[in-house]
């Protein structure tokens, strides 16, 4: 996954720090739930986030008498390290229909005018 999904309100990656931010202690299966987005995704989200060091796996869920039956179910917390939410990029404002229509026929015209000079 894109470290910059990290920037992304909706991504995945930020959803599950969201739920994980409310302090539990949650397995890939519940984040999934919670977040409503398939396991696959959110195990990339998992793994970013882990590489990046905004969450760590706390340890294995084990059934009721301490053994695990078919895969161990990992629980995953969240640290304590803040999210940087500014990339470095300077922000700017969007454009209007206008400026973007004025912008395009600029460049069909210096298009227009580089075929006419090449012939």
């Amino acid at each position: 996954m894109n470290p910059r999904m990290l920037f992304v309100p909706d991504s995945t990656a930020r959803l599950v720090l969201a739920e994980l931010d409310t302090g539990a202690s949650l397995t890939q299966a519940q984040l999934a739930m919670r977040t409503r987005r398939t396991l696959g995704s959110v195990c990339k989200a998992l793994q970013l986030l882990i590489c990046s060091g905004y969450v760590r796996q706390a340890g294995a869920r084990v059934r009721r008498f301490g053994v695990s039956i078919g895969r161990r179910q990992f629980e995953f917390v969240r640290t304590n390290k803040a999210l940087e939410l500014d990339d470095g990029l300077p922000q700017l404002d969007a454009a209007t229909m206008l400026e973007l229509a004025a912008l395009m026929g600029e460049l069909v015209r210096a298009s227009l005018e580089a075929q006419r000079s090449h012939a």
